[in-house]
C-alpha cells in the first residue's frame, strides 16, 4: 500500500472518528444533548461565565410508563420527540441556555435562574405545545 493510500485511510479514520463524536454528543431519539455531552457542557459554561447564577431545572413527564404500556413504545417515542421539540422552543430563545434529555422521560434544562412562577409557567407553556392526544403533564425540579 503506497503513501498517499495510508493518508487517505488516516484522513478517513479522523473524518469517521469526528463524526462519531459529534453523533455521541446528542441523544439519537429527541436530537437533544445526551447527558454526558449536558454534563461537560454545564461545566464549561460554568467556568466561562462564573458570576451569573444558573439553575439546573430537571423534568420528568408523568404516566410516561402508561403512554408505552398502553399505547406502544412507538407512542411513547412521538412523546418523548414532541417534548424534547417543546423543551428546545421554549429555551432555544435564551443565551446560554442547554437541553437535554438525561435518559427515559428525564430532560434537564441549564438556565439562568428564574423564579419558581415562571418555572411552572415555562413548564405549562411546553406541555400545551405536545399533540394534545397525548395529555401531558410533568414535574420539573
Amino acid at each position: 500500500m503506497g503513501q498517499r493510500s495510508l493518508d487517505a485511510l488516516e484522513q478517513e479514520n479522523a473524518e469517521l472518528r469526528r463524526q462519531l463524536n459529534e453523533a455521541r454528543r446528542y441523544d439519537p431519539l429527541t436530537g437533544l444533548l445526551a447527558k454526558d455531552s449536558f454534563y461537560q457542557s454545564v461545566g464549561e459554561l460554568l467556568q466561562q461565565t462564573p458570576l451569573p447564577h444558573f439553575s439546573i431545572i430537571c423534568f420528568d413527564i408523568c404516566r410516561f410508563k402508561l403512554v408505552n404500556d398502553l399505547e406502544g413504545v412507538d407512542q411513547g417515542y412521538r412523546l418523548l420527540c414532541a417534548f424534547a421539540q417543546a423543551l428546545r422552543v421554549q429555551y432555544s430563545a435564551q443565551n446560554e441556555t442547554l437541553v437535554a434529555r438525561l435518559g427515559g422521560d428525564l430532560f434537564a434544562t441549564c438556565v439562568r435562574t428564574r423564579s419558581k412562577d415562571q418555572v411552572e409557567h415555562e413548564l405549562a407553556a411546553v406541555c400545551a405545545a405536545c399533540p394534545p392526544n397525548f395529555k401531558v403533564s410533568a414535574v420539573a425540579g
